[in-house]
């Protein structure tokens, strides 16, 4: 969820409070989580433009800006998901996450850079591809952008934003994904692997689900970045009907699933987020619908 931080009073004073500010539309989640801390929260606007606005009116008053995806120092954090792929997934690798201001595949196409291995696949909710329009006029381009269920990456860039550039030089390149397939993705990550994602969270997997990234090609095993699991209340596509479509039998989210998917004992480590084989077993799925029993497969991989 893209929401924006303003330190205040100095840089070099990280002890003192912080006001974050978000939309009016941010989940109860992400405001409960930053009550936990030494902090202000502001909500702003009903959309992420107009919080970011908002924000940078605070930080005009003395205050130091610190943008979500717009600040080097965000950014190089973000590309320590790629030391964590190097350790995991050694060899050959595509990786595919979810774009909204660039930080993230920034981040990850500066440690691409440092491979020769390595490709970065950027998606975008068709209703608001603002950094692919960024990346082709070279410059931020106002877009008029749609309802989508992908709203936490759902919002224009700041003026001036350092990720059009590393994303125009480092990200192999830019898709989109539509609304149904996000809410595929959504249904798909939890039935098979008992992950409860956003739609935001769940845009780059939907783009390997729906068959827009080669798995099987010369670029080695795929990687799709699935992060971010708020779903806001009074959504026009709510959590539930984004899981469980009419007809469906009962879902079943079990421990067992979650666990095998972050390295547990069902799965090798590392293996969970890398589609290598498409055929590979685990002792037990436990989600209906996904095989189930001793020979239920699991993988990052769209059913063959």
């Amino acid at each position: 969820m893209t929401h924006r931080v303003v330190r205040t009073p100095s840089p070099d004073d990280v002890d003192k409070a912080a006001d974050i500010v978000s939309s009016v539309l941010s989940p109860t989640s992400v405001l409960d989580g930053g009550c936990r801390f030494d902090v202000t929260l502001v909500q702003h606007g009903a959309g992420y433009d107009e919080a970011e606005a908002h924000a940078l009116e605070l930080a005009r008053r003395g205050a130091r800006y610190v943008s979500p995806y717009n600040d080097p120092d965000v950014i190089a954090g973000q590309g320590t998901l790629g030391k964590e792929l190097d350790a995991q997934c050694p060899g050959p690798l595509t990786v595919v996450c979810t774009v909204g201001g660039g930080g993230l595949a920034s981040g990850l196409g500066l440690w691409a850079a440092t491979r020769d291995d390595v490709r970065v696949v950027g998606v975008e909710p068709e209703a608001a591809p603002a950094v692919a329009a960024a990346v082709r006029a070279g410059h931020p381009v106002p877009l008029d952008l749609g309802e989508t269920v992908a709203d936490g990456i759902t919002a224009n860039l700041e003026p001036g934003s350092v990720t059009i550039d590393l994303v125009a030089r480092h990200v192999d390149r830019l898709l989109t994904v539509t609304e149904d397939e996000i809410a595929e993705a959504v249904r798909h990550l939890v039935r098979a692997h008992g992950i409860v994602a956003e739609g935001a969270g769940a845009a780059a997997y939907a783009a390997v689900l729906a068959g827009k990234v080669d798995t099987g090609g010369e670029d080695g095993r795929v990687v799709a970045v699935v992060s971010g699991a708020q779903h806001r209340t009074g959504h026009p596509r709510p959590p539930v009907s984004l899981i469980a479509r009419p007809g469906d039998g009962p879902t079943c989210v079990s421990r067992r699933a979650s666990a095998g998917f972050r390295g547990g004992r069902e799965w090798p480590r590392g293996r969970a987020a890398c589609c290598g084989c498409a055929r590979r077993r685990t002792r037990s799925t436990g989600v209906p619908g996904s095989g189930g029993g001793r020979s239920g497969r699991s993988c990052w991989c769209p059913p063959s």
